[in-house]
This record gives structure tokens, sequence and C-alpha cells, in this order.
């Protein structure tokens, strides 16, 4: 959508659609993509943040899924049971 011009403007205040859409592009290998929709959300919850974790594990880009999920931590958030499985999975794809 954000290549051919066309974006969703319409929800840009809904973190629940947006991380949809950030979802959508991570899933899509769109990373980058899935960053910018990611960083134009205004209040992010431990939904969003888990999204673009498993957006960089799903990419192979485990150590990056790691400093997002310590940004998470240093924001104030609490990770849910989810969120510390993906960062966990993460660990072990790097043997650290």
């Amino acid at each position: 959508m954000i290549d051919s011009g066309c974006y969703p403007d319409l929800f840009v205040c809904d973190v629940y659609v947006k991380t949809s859409l950030l979802c959508l592009y991570a899933n899509c290998g769109y990373l980058g993509h899935a960053h910018k929709v990611f960083d134009e959300i205004p209040e992010k919850n431990v939904v969003s943040w888990t999204a673009i974790i498993s957006g960089y594990i799903g990419v192979g880009q485990y150590r990056e899924a790691i400093d997002m999920f310590r940004m998470l931590v240093e924001m104030g958030l609490r990770p849910d049971g989810f969120t510390i499985v993906r960062v966990l999975f993460a660990c072990t794809q790097l043997g650290d």
C-alpha cells in the first residue's frame, strides 16, 4: 500500500488498526514498511511491540528483535507471556 502511494490515513490514530497493518507488512517480509507504521503509532501497547518483535524474528533478525524487547522494557511496559516466548525463541536462535 505504501509502495503504490496509497496510505490508509482514515485510521491513523487507532493503535489496533495500525498494529494490524504492521503485522501485514511484517508477514509479507516488508519490515521497513512495518517499522515505519510502528514508528507512527502514537501510543504503543504491548501488542504493538510484540508485533514488531515478531516481525524481526520472522525475517531472522534476532538481535534486532531482542533490542526492540529491551526498548519495550525501558518504556516501562510489561511484556506478556507471548512476548516473552517470542524473545526466548530469538535468544535460542542466537545461542546467547
